[in-house]
């Protein structure tokens, strides 16, 4: 079979519709014969950088730190800095929480251990009453006054410096406090202690337009695992790969929120089902860290018309289920088929 997105290439991919850094679970079925490697590689590798970085879920598995796929020797790994970009108007989240000294909202980033934060260099613009009004990370690409200058014009910040608040992490001191006397700025370095994360929290930030098309490549390749009657190559999947490759159409098209499942009391993990009826869209449902004690919304992802001419209704449900580790981690446990009632 010719690879459904390119249709000039073997369909030799293995393909995980469960971003891997979401866990490996046990006894996971990729998604066989539909996908050639360079396909798999470029789309999957654009999407899944967004989803597993850029987004709602990117957050609740910082926090939780979920045991996914990794790359390169454990010795040189680096974490992913989600919450801070790692250079001028890069792509982040912003989480928020409470200043231990001020009690005003600063910017962390998740610690060491599950459920606790560290602080992240910023600048924190404060108004006549010293409340917060900007709050500008510093990414680590800048090194020179050049560059920090940069930085505060990127952010509208020109002429004379605001009353401001320079939070400097541990291992970071030096290098803020260097570029602030280069540009002539005499301010304190402060620094925040870490631990438990406090409340409330508040994530922010802006998602781009490729985490709905990872939503809907998600969607997707999980009913093309288990719908047998659906390839993908049919004509009234087109507009929806179209979407997915290419970013042609608009994400409600194809993607709408619903109201999420309930479950706090529950194992954590994520429940994915997919519904093929005659004469009606193929759709699939999504919920991510179910049983998480979080309020992500749960995706319904409408793939096109039902293209099978077979009067049989067909559907799929699958818990993928989290252990949790001694140390609090979440590892990826059994993936659970679910029965589907009616």
């Amino acid at each position: 079979m010719l690879c459904i997105y390119c249709n000039e290439r073997q369909a030799d991919a293995r393909e995980h519709y469960l971003p891997q850094c979401l866990g490996r679970f046990q006894n996971f079925e990729p998604l066989l014969d539909r996908l050639c490697s360079d396909c798999n590689h470029g789309i999957g590798g654009e999407l899944e950088r967004e989803f597993c970085r850029r987004s709602p879920e990117a957050a609740i598995r910082s926090v939780s730190w979920i045991k996914g796929q990794t790359r390169g020797s454990k010795k040189n790994r680096k974490p992913a800095r989600i919450y801070q970009p790692e250079k001028i108007a890069g792509k982040h989240l912003y989480l928020l929480a409470p200043d231990p000294d001020t009690g005003h909202h600063i910017l962390w980033e998740t610690g060491e251990s599950p459920g606790t934060i560290r602080e992240i260099s910023q600048v924190v613009i404060l108004d006549a009453s010293d409340e917060p009004t900007q709050y500008i990370p510093i990414p680590v690409e800048i090194t020179t006054k050049e560059g920090l200058v940069e930085l505060f014009r990127s952010q509208r910040i020109t002429g004379r410096i605001p009353k401001m608040l320079v939070i400097a992490s541990r291992p970071d001191k030096e290098r803020v406090k260097r570029l602030f006397s280069e540009i002539g700025v005499d301010v304190a370095m402060h620094q925040r202690k870490g631990g438990k994360i406090p409340g409330p929290q508040i994530l922010s930030g802006q998602i781009s337009p490729a985490y709905f098309r990872a939503l809907a490549k998600i969607g997707f390749h999980y009913a093309l695992r288990y719908i047998p009657t659906i390839t993908g190559n049919e004509g009234t999947f087109r507009a929806l790969r179209e979407f997915i490759r290419y970013g042609q159409g608009q994400s409600e098209q194809f993607l709408t929120p619903c109201e999420s499942v309930s479950g706090d009391d529950g194992p954590p993990g994520h429940v994915l089902t997919a519904t093929a009826v005659p004469s009606s869209p193929v759709i699939v449902n999504m919920q991510f860290f179910v049983g998480c004690k979080t309020e992500l919304q749960q995706w319904r992802v409408v793939l096109g018309q039902n293209p099978t001419a077979l009067f049989i209704n067909q559907t799929s449900a699958h818990f993928f289920a989290y252990t949790r580790e001694n140390d609090g981690r979440l590892k990826g446990g059994e993936v659970v088929t679910l029965s589907v009632a009616g």
